[in-house]
């Protein structure tokens, strides 16, 4: 007699088979989604590489740079007001980016993957505007932000390190990269003090990178860009050429992109390039020389705050 259907004991198997199947596939599939969004986060940084260059071209050599005391919206600011958030709007308001540039695929917001929705779209704040895209006078008007992306500063407080200044390794000079992993109220002072990292690491890239390789996940993010799970960072360079480094020591002689210097160069100890401090826009020496990358949110004079964070 010919059977029509499957027995209990053969469902089961086609079950348990496809369950294998997606716990094998599933992985891959994460990998594939999150790969596409680093080459998107890549194209971004190098669009942002033209923009910038045409930008600098149209105003005879400088980079986008908001004025000491100006707000993003003109008004007058402290004396220390330097912004690198309003300084890349510049971009925007000049036609050469467009807001939605400035998220990162995979920036995350209450846990989830970010994008552009026309209110808000990043946890770190581009200057408000309205759906116009202009500051409103009326200031719960102003509901748009879309930020993922540190810069280099471009009006250091000692007149080093502008990314407008050329560099003899132009390569090597980050000006821009995925949003640094520090701010305000939660600083680096966790990822430079991972006891992962000992004193003796870090005076060599090397020792740093592997020791930075073997940590867990929310420990790399410490160090690196949170936008990409602590995985590495998208840099764009003063050249114009981006890609992606696995760790933040991808500056001249090996510097971290992401925090101030405070010494020279040593081929025996480089600690001063490798570690350095955690920016402080109210300090005298940011950055600490014309080699010395130094991306961040800098709102007003000041690093961006966990209220920015949360979008407040």
């Amino acid at each position: 007699m010919k059977r029509n259907a499957f027995t209990l004991i053969e469902l089961m198997v086609v079950v348990l088979i496809i369950g294998l199947l997606i716990a094998i596939l599933l992985p891959s599939l994460g990998a594939a989604m999150e790969s596409g969004r680093r080459a998107q986060c890549l194209a971004n940084l190098s669009g942002f590489g033209k923009a910038l260059t045409i930008y600098k071209s149209n105003n005879n050599g400088v980079f986008p740079m908001i004025a000491n005391a100006t707000k993003a919206d003109g008004t007058a600011g402290t004396a220390q007001a330097c912004d690198t958030q309003a300084s890349l709007w510049l971009l925007v308001a000049s036609g050469g980016s467009s807001p939605d540039a400035f998220v990162c695929p995979t920036d995350k917001l209450a846990g989830g993957v970010v994008t552009f929705s026309g209110t808000k779209s990043s946890t770190v704040p581009f200057p408000l505007v309205d759906p116009t895209g202009v500051v409103n006078a009326t200031a719960s008007a102003n509901t748009k932000r879309c930020y993922s992306y540190s810069y280099q500063i471009p009006n250091g407080f000692n007149t080093k390190g502008s990314p407008s200044a050329d560099n003899a390794n132009a390569t090597k000079f980050a000006i821009m990269a995925d949003r640094a992993p520090f701010t305000e109220a939660a600083g680096l002072t966790a990822g430079l003090a991972l006891a992962e990292i000992t004193a003796a690491d870090w005076k060599t890239a090397g020792a740093a990178v592997a020791k930075l390789q073997g940590v867990t996940s929310d420990k790399k993010q410490l160090l690196n860009s949170p936008n990409h799970r602590g995985e590495g960072q998208n840099v764009l360079f003063q050249d114009g050429h981006a890609g992606w480094r696995g760790n933040p020591w991808c500056g001249i002689n090996d510097d971290n992109i992401y925090t101030v210097a405070n010494g020279a160069y040593s081929s025996t100890d480089n600690t001063p390039l490798l570690k350095g401090v955690e920016p402080d826009p109210d300090g005298a020496a940011i950055p600490y020389s014309d080699d010395d990358s130094v991306l961040c949110n800098i709102n007003q004079g000041k690093l961006c705050t966990s209220a920015d964070l949360d979008g407040h």
